[in-house]
């Protein structure tokens, strides 16, 4: 009964060693690195691909972020293509995966916005809300690097922007009031454009002020009274010149 007991003790260890082991390594960097490096260099966009596809559902995300940091980290220039490789195989978690390579290479921004949203154009919206999330700053440059890439999604793309940064959506409501409502290849950049430079506002016409000609000093000339047209001439060097009767 005694090594019954031990047997069916050391099972339990067994069972349960094979129960955590998955998720260790899945969190495991060091692990994820180990399986990149002996990979083929020019096969390891694929082997990060495989990586992920191979986690289990609840640990996918946390997964394709550390295999993206890894991966972009053995190779910096590989980054696009390590983008497209996980995306495109496992598009669930392709927002994740463009904010993560976005936060190691910034400057890669537009990029890999254009990888992400081309690998996995389903998820475009989710992808664009991330980005900007992650860089609020820069929503006018993800938004025109995912209609570059899904020009066909532009509707989408817009709405993604304007629930990411909330002060932009009446702006962007009333642009695309003026766009038929089945016209899907909408000119983001121009739109967005528009909402940034205030495009509404500037319409109010603003009321001129004038000033005396030849006055060199005082305030500005206020005429009062019923205003004549004022003919302008040629004056006498020193003059005031003529500014009509009032």
């Amino acid at each position: 009964m005694k090594n019954k007991m031990i047997n069916l003790g050391a099972g339990v260890v067994l069972i349960a060693g094979l129960a955590v082991a998955p998720s260790a390594f899945a969190y495991d960097s060091a692990a994820l690195t180990q399986s990149l490096v002996a990979s083929p260099v020019s096969q390891r966009s694929a082997t990060a691909a495989d990586l992920v596809s191979k986690a289990a559902v609840a640990e996918k995300q946390a997964v394709a972020e550390a295999v993206v940091k890894a991966a972009i980290g053995l190779n910096p220039s590989a980054t696009v293509d390590i983008v497209t490789a996980v995306a495109h195989q496992n598009p669930s978690v392709a927002s994740a995966v463009a904010v993560a390579a976005a936060n190691l290479q910034p400057k890669q921004l537009s990029a890999i916005t254009k990888a992400a949203v081309a690998a996995a154009p389903s998820e475009v919206a989710k992808i664009v809300a991330a980005l900007i999330k992650s860089s609020p700053k820069d929503y006018n440059l993800i938004a025109t690097a995912a209609f570059q890439a899904a020009p066909s999604s532009s509707r989408e793309i817009l709405a993604a922007v304007a629930a990411s940064v909330p002060s932009l959506q009446a702006s962007i409501d009333n642009s695309l009031a003026g766009y038929a409502v089945n016209n899907v290849n909408l000119p983001v950049q121009s739109i967005l454009d528009q909402v940034a430079a205030g495009a509404p506002q500037a319409s109010t016409p603003i009321a001129p002020i004038l000033s005396p000609v030849g006055s060199g000093v005082g305030a500005p000339f206020q005429p009062t009274g019923t205003p004549t047209v004022i003919t302008t001439g040629t004056t006498e060097s020193g003059g005031r010149g003529s500014y009509g009767q009032y």
